[in-house]
C-alpha cells in the first residue's frame, strides 16, 4: 500500500530506513578528525500530483511520490559533515 505524506508515522518509518546515512556521517567526521556534538536529520516530502502508473505499481494522487533527506553532523549548531539523499519514482510530485 502507498504511504501518503500525511501519514503521521512517516518521520519514524524515514528515520528506520535511512539511518545507515547518520552512521556515513559518523564515519566522516571521523574520518576528517571531528568531534560532532549531534547528528540531525531533516526530510521534505513529494507527494504525487496525480495518480501515476509505475508499470508494475500505481501511485495514487497525495501519496509519496519522491523524498528529500538530510542528515548533518552538527558542532556548535553549525553543520560541519553532511549527507543527502534524494529519490524520486516520478516527476509528477510537488514540490517537483
Amino acid at each position: 500500500m502507498a504511504c501518503r505524506v500525511d501519514d503521521p508515522e512517516i518521520a519514524a518509518k524515514l528515520g528506520k530506513y535511512s539511518r545507515v546515512l547518520a552512521d556515513s556521517v559518523l564515519l566522516m567526521a571521523d574520518c576528517f578528525d571531528v568531534a560532532l556534538d549531534e547528528v540531525k536529520v531533516g526530510y521534505e516530502l513529494r507527494a504525487c500530483t496525480k495518480d501515476v502508473d509505475l508499470g508494475w505499481y500505481t501511485l495514487p494522487k497525495g501519496s509519496l511520490g519522491g523524498n528529500y533527506i538530510k542528515y548533518q553532523g552538527m558542532v556548535d549548531g553549525i553543520p560541519r559533515v553532511e549527507t543527502h539523499l534524494e529519490w524520486q519514482m516520478t516527476p509528477h510530485t510537488d514540490p517537483s
